[in-house]
């Protein structure tokens, strides 16, 4: 059974080539998959963030965490075969790479501003057509990637009239973000937390490892959370 999935995958790649296949998707749902590479038939790790480009428009690359040396290997886009329900595809174990100077361009969680100073929430989720952003999600609007006024590691600004200068620089046109909706005041349910790190091993009232330290909280870890009633525990132990 091994053999013949191994086979019908790696028969995938030769039809594709090294092209880059990668469904639909919301960026968050990426997490905590395994990661397996075609030709040494290995599981090498599982996601444990994921990084788009400067510019928010682009996924960049995925950060896997190896199952035996317990490090972060950047694993970059444009190697991916595929990304199913259950797991992404690589074609060999070589394409993960160490980087100590890369830094994870992860918008989840991240404050959302006008440049006017209206907040627009924070960061829920992104989603993903192929492996281009479609449109970042906050928790009372959706707005297109193109809009972004400027990035940072704690906050995005958009703006409704952004200026975009030409390379001429002497023409400025605009651009205006459409039905973004002013945000309402809501009571705490653990949102704030995603794309926080978990800094601190979280168990439950048994003494079972639940969340493990230096995990990236996504959706999925939220929900979790809520399930088993340590939300409190997430707040207080991630940052």
């Amino acid at each position: 059974m091994i053999l013949l999935f191994h086979t019908i995958v790696k028969h995938l790649i030769i039809k594709k080539a090294s092209k880059t296949y990668i469904f639909d998707m919301k960026a968050s749902d990426i997490i905590s998959k395994k990661v397996y590479a075609i030709e040494e038939g290995n599981e090498t790790g599982y996601v444990l963030n994921f990084s788009l480009d400067e510019k928010n428009t682009k996924l960049k690359f995925l950060v896997v965490a190896t199952l035996f040396e317990e490090s972060e290997m950047i694993l970059k886009a444009k190697d991916i075969v595929a990304i199913s329900d259950e797991a992404v595809f690589v074609t060999s174990e070589k394409q993960l790479s160490f980087d100590a100077n890369a830094f994870a361009n992860n918008p989840i969680g991240k404050k959302v501003f006008s440049v006017s100073g209206d907040y627009l929430g924070k960061v829920v989720d992104v989603e993903l057509q192929k492996d281009v952003t479609k449109k970042i999600m906050t928790q009372s609007c959706e707005i297109l990637p193109k809009y972004i006024y400027s990035s940072g590691r704690d906050c995005l600004f958009f703006s409704k009239s952004k200026r975009k200068m030409q390379k001429s620089g002497d023409v400025e046109t605009k651009v205006t973000i459409q039905n973004v909706a002013v945000p309402f005041k809501q009571k705490f349910q653990g949102e704030e937390l995603i794309g926080k790190v978990i800094v601190k091993d979280i168990l439950d009232d048994n003494h079972f490892l639940i969340f493990k330290k230096n995990t990236v909280i996504s959706p999925k870890i939220l929900i979790n959370a809520k399930e088993k009633r340590l939300l409190k525990a997430l707040l207080d132990n991630s940052r």
